[in-house]
């Protein structure tokens, strides 16, 4: 087994292997991390990257799991003994009731990352520890995943010509998934995004800004270029930077604010050249309130459709506040603030742009 470990690469050639999803339960003995820590060399030794998953979050568990699985070319799914049953019932209560004894089962989320990496296309290879129950969506019955037992206390089993035949064979699937992947993106439609904003309002803009990458960058229709002045370079002429910027995007987003409303170089630079360019028909404008402002008093921006989102679509239910339109600083700026109500915002305001683009861009 040390000879798959030695022959494994260093960190920085792993980094630009070809990412395969790896869903596995925690290990919870020495067996089940040295079979982990060899497939791993394996898989680099073939030139693949397996992942798993490190960023836990409890209030969207599913969110992290999407973001790594988006990049990834595959998923393999080990199924490691989680729970061991001497005794116990199968639907107790039922007409079918039975018992069971001496069962070893994996955990849950094999079974929903699975799921998730099959409603993606991902090619699926399942390995189970021969000791492990064959349930679910593992049953021996679905023919439709390629599924390998294996012995957790023999990992020189993989240099069988069989599984290396196995493992090949998927590997090759991986490959031509990696084609199509690349050919999809390049025929995908980029849209430039820039997004105005006061100086006085960064810290909510960068909120915004990463909130909306999270849930536009695997638009499958679209590819979203999102720009703001960070993307500067020291020595860079920025004048010529954002006006170089604005002339190429598609979408302008205003993040509204007194002080972004009073601002003269938002009002004689950013907002003239999109509103011009607007009345061309060759951007889309999409104001957002990021702090309370009487925007009704600002001629321009009133003629403007906002992104409008209420408080009592995050939990904000007091009578006096529940219908009226939501600034966004109510959420970023509040550290009772929880990770599903920016989820949520973000996701709301994400669906706005891209229905914005689509009746746009798509006949």
């Amino acid at each position: 087994m040390d000879n798959f470990k030695e022959r494994a690469f260093e960190n920085e050639e792993i980094a630009i292997f070809p990412k395969i999803f790896l869903s596995v339960a925690t290990p919870h003995n020495i067996l089940q991390l040295e079979y982990i820590s060899n497939l791993k060399a394996l898989f680099q030794i073939k030139k693949y990257n397996l992942v798993t998953l490190t960023d836990w979050d409890e209030n969207d568990p599913l969110r992290p799991i999407s973001e790594l699985m988006d990049g990834c070319m595959g998923c393999v799914v080990f199924l490691t003994e989680r729970y061991f049953i001497e005794k116990g019932y199968i639907k107790k209560g039922s007409k079918n009731e039975r018992e069971i004894h001496l069962q070893s089962h994996t955990t849950p989320w094999c079974h929903i990352e699975a799921a998730m990496a099959f409603s993606r296309n991902l090619p699926l290879l399942i390995l189970r520890d021969k000791n492990v129950n064959a349930d679910g969506l593992f049953d021996e019955s679905i023919k439709r995943f390629k599924q390998v037992k294996v012995d957790i206390n023999n990992f020189d089993e993989w240099r069988i010509d069989d599984k290396d035949y196995i493992l090949n064979s998927y590997l090759q699937n991986i490959k031509s998934v990696k084609i199509n992947k690349t050919k999809n993106m390049s025929d995908k439609k980029i849209i430039n995004t820039f997004i105005s904003y006061s100086s006085s309002d960064f810290d909510l803009m960068t909120l915004i800004s990463e909130g909306l990458k999270d849930h536009l960058t695997q638009n499958r229709d679209f590819k979203f270029n999102l720009w703001d002045d960070r993307s500067i370079e020291m020595g860079d002429n920025w004048r010529d930077e954002i006006n170089i910027a604005m002339q190429n995007a598609q979408v302008c987003i205003l993040l509204v604010s007194a002080t972004f409303a009073s601002s003269r170089f938002i009002n004689e630079t950013e907002l003239a050249t999109f509103l011009e360019r607007a009345s061309q028909g060759n951007c889309i404008i999409l104001p957002v309130l990021v702090r309370e402002y009487r925007f009704s008093n600002f001629e321009t921006l009133s003629k403007l459709q906002f992104f409008k989102t209420y408080n009592r679509e995050y939990g904000f239910n007091k009578p006096v506040e529940r219908n009226k339109m939501m600034p966004f600083d109510r959420l970023g700026e509040d550290e009772e603030t929880t990770q599903k109500q920016l989820n949520d915002y973000y996701k709301n305001l994400s669906d706005k742009v891209l229905n914005s683009v689509k009746s746009k861009f798509i006949q």
